[in-house]
């Protein structure tokens, strides 16, 4: 479960993920709550980028979401407001 459903992580701790294999990662942030910072580190120990994971929220009720590639609803002029299911 790792850091899933936490509230907060203590000051000076954290996870390390051990891959199998060398290669481009990709994290999710699934039901995590807490804004995190993740490093990328190489075979050799050296860390060689510093990414932001921050959690998302509705900010409204929401009984639907609907995840599109990043730009896909400003290229196809979808905008809040629009109907986009015939409920």
């Amino acid at each position: 479960l790792g850091l899933m459903f936490k509230e907060s992580l203590d000051a000076d701790t954290g996870m390390l993920f051990i891959f199998e294999e060398v290669g481009e990662k990709y994290f999710h942030m699934k039901n995590t709550l807490i804004p995190l910072d993740v490093a990328f580190i190489n075979e050799e120990g050296i860390i060689e980028n510093i990414k932001e994971l921050i959690p998302i929220s509705s900010d409204c009720n929401a009984l639907y979401a609907l995840e599109v590639n990043r730009g896909w609803f400003d290229k196809n002029n979808v905008k809040i407001g629009d109907k986009v299911l015939d409920i």
